[in-house]
């Protein structure tokens, strides 16, 4: 990376090897909140599509991204604080921390679009055009009214069976 290299060509140049325990600290917190702010950016971008800017989603969104943004100008106030030549280390090494939390960012980012991508598209071909069918496939004619015809003469020869065996029962003899 671009900000890597600056940063230890620098450090090379003024034999500046650590930061001190505050200035690392400072370090930390910017990038935090700098992260914050992108991810902000990101969350920005999907609701601005959902919601109006008067809604209060984006309203609070907006209230979050002001409250990071003036931490971080707390912060870079404490920065100028500072001589010159850390000064200089730290700014180089948040560029380089700030571009690898982009960069994790972005793939992750990335991963999560190619996930919902892939299990959008299936496995489906189409093999051939559908074909509509003058005639209706089903129910046959014919069949059914084989059907209804055995079974008439199923009730037929129940509704005999018991006639005649009531006809019996009733039979004077």
């Amino acid at each position: 990376m671009a900000a890597e290299d600056k940063l230890n060509s620098y450090r090379k140049q003024k034999d500046s090897v650590d930061l001190t325990m505050e200035a690392k600290s400072v370090l930390d917190q910017i990038v935090n909140v700098d992260n914050q702010l992108n991810e902000l950016t990101f969350r920005e971008a999907e609701i601005s599509q959902l919601y109006t800017k008067e809604h209060p989603t984006y309203k609070a969104l907006m209230e979050k991204r002001q409250t990071l943004q003036t931490e971080r100008n707390k912060l870079n106030k404490k920065v100028s604080s500072m001589p010159s030549t850390q000064q200089e280390v730290l700014r180089l090494s948040r560029d380089v921390e700030s571009g690898r939390a982009v960069y994790l960012q972005l793939l992750s980012r990335q991963q999560e679009l190619n996930i919902a991508k892939s299990s959008a598209i299936g496995n489906v071909r189409i093999i051939d055009n559908a074909i509509t069918e003058p005639k209706p496939v089903k129910p046959k004619k014919n069949s059914c009214d084989c059907f209804r015809y055995y079974h008439r003469v199923i009730l037929f020869c129940r509704f005999c069976f018991r006639q005649s065996i009531l006809a019996e029962r009733y039979r004077v003899p």
